[in-house]
């Protein structure tokens, strides 16, 4: 219910304390990634660049008008928040398909259960701290396997949208859990290519 204007300082806001925290998140994101530190570097300010994006278009996109079809019609649309989006990012990038989900979700008024990779979450549950400024409860971290707390997400009755990376067998399963509760969803699958060095 925050105005858009307003959550768009929020949002500028959560870019700003990360950029505060970049050694701290890059270097944290490498060790438990793998990822070389310049890649991880860039991969900070990508997510930073995320929330300033976002915050912006949270401020402009509330609605269209749509030209009438007789001259007595008013034809227009407003946009409207689903409630609670469960966001389940995967290992490969796991800072980055967060806030892929993140911003976008606050720009659009809803809360968030977060669920990071189980085998790194470090590096989510560091950038929790760029969330402080933000109303309690509008973004929340929880950790575990994708059996059990993924599973918890995708089925319980207050989530109203799930976002998922991830493999296309676990998208299917989402998929499937989803329909049958009417969620809305949106995943990305099945993105992991093999490499020999």
């Amino acid at each position: 219910k925050i105005p858009p204007v307003e959550k768009a300082i929020l949002l500028h806001e959560v870019a700003r304390r990360i950029r505060a925290m970049e050694h701290e998140l890059f270097t944290l994101l490498s060790v438990e990634s793998g990822k070389p530190l310049w890649e991880a570097k860039d991969c900070i300010e990508w997510v930073a660049a995320c929330f300033d994006y976002y915050g912006e278009v949270g401020r402009a996109s509330r609605g269209n008008s749509i030209p009438p079809v007789a001259p007595h019609q008013v034809n227009f649309t407003i946009k409207e928040p689903y409630g609670v989006v469960a966001a389940i990012a995967p290992f490969n990038f796991p800072l980055l398909l967060m806030s892929w989900k993140v911003a976008p979700s606050l720009a659009a008024g809803n809360t968030l259960v977060c669920k990071p990779p189980s085998p790194n979450p470090l590096s989510n549950l560091l950038m929790a701290k760029a969330y402080e400024g933000l109303p309690p409860g509008v973004v929340n971290v929880v950790t575990g396997s994708g059996v059990t707390t993924g599973e918890m997400l995708t089925r319980h009755p207050d989530v109203d949208l799930i976002a998922f990376t991830g493999s296309t067998e676990v998208g299917r399963h989402i998929a499937a859990v989803a329909g049958e509760q009417l969620k809305k969803i949106n995943l990305e699958l099945g993105g992991i290519d093999p490499v020999i060095v």
